[in-house]
């Protein structure tokens, strides 16, 4: 009995031991499992933030390797690459910060903001330094050099201080997430404790079964031996250990379960690795090849070409007028025809072709291995006649075409950035050709980049130095000729190339936005002008300014207007506003909105250019506008052409009946001028009346009251 006894008191401690294990045990392993998920989690994060930082710092390190080329090699083609560069570098940080502010990291927001802001300020003192430069000031340009190199050594410690950090804290997140993981082999080696100890319990189990029986026959002898049977339940010990080691295999069973989900943890902290490493070398939402691995592909292919002595190709394209589609029918959309355009020029392409997408509407195609530069060009042809053509996005039609540029190897340049940058002035140049075209680069393009260069950096300082002038058209009344109004139109007096016209630099001040201090100036000069000649006596008359569709969208503009109005003392219905049509139709709502508050405040307002826009009679009639002006590309052949004519003869009759005054724009013939009359146009512009002259000479026009001869002038 008392062996019993002590059989049966072990095998209840040891039972009780193992279950107390077991519970500690699972406990442990769903805490240190939640752990492992949450480290997860923050090291996908900090390698995403990583590796962005580490790609803005090589983008700023290779733009300004361009801006050393820039200057030793007196290139200005190699400011256009610091750009780009320069922007991918605030594209990545601006990802950084995007990451950091959603997982609550203010300080590393803060310190990225700072950057930012570091590398915009940069961006405006290497535009002067390069204007100087270009300008043949280079004293000057020598003299903020020193600031510039100092800017740029502050800007890549900055951005080495994040990255240590980023790498710092990202060696931190995979260490911890490593010892995290290293609950697979705790919990196999807790397994194999278990099995070990359901092994002793069987052990004993197997001996209480036989102990136990011999225990038995020894007490009923003896209870009959003195006359008395004692029953006693013996056998209720070996179903309690039954019991148990059933248990313990649930436990066991639990655990196993357990560390299959540690294992899937780690595949998938192993996914998103690959996920983070495909990210950086991929466009995310294109998932073609982006600018890091086209840059890569074709450095390879660079030295392969040179091996093997054949020719390499770099075509970089552009979609025209993409902008429209994401103001019409949105981004989502738009990002969309971006996916269908990546697949398609992917389709068009050899297998092992690169198709990179390297800016928002801009592609760049890498074809090694070429016998002859033919098949770059009949590549480029396949890509134009497959893309051209309407689209449909929303219901929408839009008519899609695209620009492209290319440059070889060895003709064109002998490594990555040269080929790079020539295919993109070469893309610039079939913009400049009027779109839908490819372009070969040559020598002579630079000499272009060089003039744009200069009009730009001497546009920035031309409303300092007051190079600006205002030239004024007369506007006459057709029937009379007397002259019943004027157009204030902005020249360019450059000091070194002259007088410049606006179609040479109102796009590059669209594009860099200084049209909203040059219109805001034209405005002021045309009102106080106007305003002088009412006080000098002379007959009181409107005049008309241009507005850009950047200038009218702004939310200040009315407010603007007003402020200018009052200013000069110039009364409100004595200024006219002019907007084409495309501009009216950018936001139907916004332009109904905006020109009510005009109209109420009675300045003039008329559509510019009519009949070359895409606006509806519908809208036309919900505008509320006072003239119509007959675009000069109709009435250049009104006497000769009878589409022409019949289209002129349609817009003055659609103007009549909406109570509008109809002004032809380019007349330049008397039979113009009688076919104009004949259709009761009420006034005209053009040189049959006057050129554009300056207001010395527009005083006297004035002064004269009818129209002017141009041998005045």
């Amino acid at each position: 009995m008392n062996l019993l006894k002590s059989v049966r008191g072990r095998t209840a401690a040891a039972v009780a031991f193992m279950m107390l294990l077991m519970f500690v045990t699972t406990l442990l392993a769903i805490l240190r499992t939640q752990e492992h998920q949450s480290r997860l989690r923050s090291l996908e994060s900090v390698s995403l933030s990583a590796g962005a930082l580490e790609h803005a710092r090589t983008e700023f390190l290779a733009g300004t390797n361009s801006l050393a080329a820039l200057a030793l090699n007196d290139d200005p083609s190699y400011f256009f690459n610091y750009q780009a560069q320069r922007q991918a570098a605030e594209h990545d940080l601006s990802q950084a910060r995007t990451i950091a502010l959603s997982d609550g990291r203010s300080d590393e927001v803060a310190s990225l903001d700072a950057i930012i802001a570091d590398i915009r300020g940069f961006d405006a003192m290497v535009l002067d330094v390069a204007g100087r430069f270009l300008a043949g000031d280079k004293g000057a340009a020598a003299e903020k050099q020193a600031d510039l190199t100092k800017s740029a050594e502050g800007i890549e410690a900055a951005l080495e201080a994040g990255g240590a950090q980023e790498r710092a804290a990202l060696a931190d997140e995979r260490t911890a997430a490593e010892r995290a993981s290293d609950l697979s082999l705790w919990l196999q080696s807790i397994l194999g404790g278990v099995a070990v100890m359901t092994g002793a319990v069987a052990a004993t189990a197997l001996v209480v079964s036989v102990v136990r029986p011999l225990a038995a026959l020894r007490a009923s002898a003896r209870a009959i031996t003195a006359g008395r049977l004692e029953v006693r339940a013996v056998m209720s010990g070996p179903e309690e250990v039954t019991s148990l080691a059933q248990d313990f295999n649930q436990m066991t069973e639990t655990l196993i379960g357990k560390n299959r989900e540690l294992e899937e943890s780690i595949a998938k902290r192993k996914r998103a690795e690959k996920a983070v490493r495909h990210l950086a070398y991929h466009d995310a939402l294109t998932n073609l090849p982006n600018r890091t691995l086209l840059r890569d592909r074709l450095t390879l292919a660079l030295a392969q070409a040179h091996r093997s002595r054949q020719i390499l190709a770099v075509l970089f394209l552009d979609v025209d007028r993409f902008k429209v589609v994401n103001d019409t029918v949105g981004h989502q959309e738009g990002d969309r025809l971006l996916r269908d355009i990546g697949m398609e020029l992917s389709r068009l392409t050899r297998q092992g072709d690169t198709v990179a997408r390297v800016g928002g509407d801009e592609f760049t195609l890498l074809l090694p291995g070429l016998d002859r530069p033919e098949d770059a060009t009949e590549t480029a042809e396949r890509i134009l006649q497959a893309l051209r053509g309407p689209r449909v996005l929303c219901g929408q039609e839009f008519l899609l075409s695209v620009s492209i540029g290319i440059s070889f190897y060895p003709s064109d340049g002998d490594d990555a950035d040269t080929l790079l940058r020539n295919a993109d002035t070469a893309m610039y140049r079939a913009k400049e050709q009027g779109r839908d075209n490819y372009q070969l680069f040559t020598p002579a393009m630079n000499a272009r980049i060089v003039e744009r260069l200069a009009l730009e950096t001497g546009l920035r300082r031309a409303l300092e130095r007051e190079e600006f002038e205002l030239y004024y058209q007369p506007k006459a009344d057709v029937k009379t000729h007397e002259i019943v109004g004027m157009e204030a139109l902005v020249r360019w007096r450059h000091p070194e190339l002259g007088l410049v016209l606006p179609g040479e630099f109102i796009p590059m001040a669209e594009e860099t936005g200084l049209i909203l201090a040059l219109g805001e100036w034209v405005l002021r000069t045309a009102c106080a002008q106007n305003k002088a000649w009412h006080d000098a006596g002379l007959a009181p008359l409107c005049v008309s300014v241009n507005l850009s569709a950047r200038q009218f969208m702004q939310p200040d503009m009315v407010r603007l207007v007003s402020a200018v109005l009052e200013e000069t003392g110039l009364p409100h219905e004595f200024l006219e506003l002019e907007i084409t049509e495309g501009t009216a139709m950018q936001d139907a709502d916004f332009t109904t909105s905006v020109l009510r508050q005009l109209r109420e405040m009675d300045v003039r307002i008329s559509i510019d250019d009519f009949g070359t826009g895409y606006s509806s009679l519908s809208y036309l009639k919900q505008f509320p506008i006072h003239a119509l002006k007959i675009d000069q590309s109709f009435v250049r052949d009104i006497a000769t052409d009878e589409n022409d004519a019949a289209i002129t003869t349609a817009i003055i009759v659609v103007g009549h009946s909406l109570n509008l005054d109809v002004i032809a724009e380019g007349v330049e013939t008397d039979e113009q001028l009688a076919f104009l009359h004949q259709q009761q146009c009420d006034q005209f512009q053009g040189f049959l009346l006057a050129y554009p002259m300056p207001a010395q000479d527009m005083d006297k026009a004035l002064r004269a009251g009818r129209c002017v001869s141009r041998a005045l002038l």
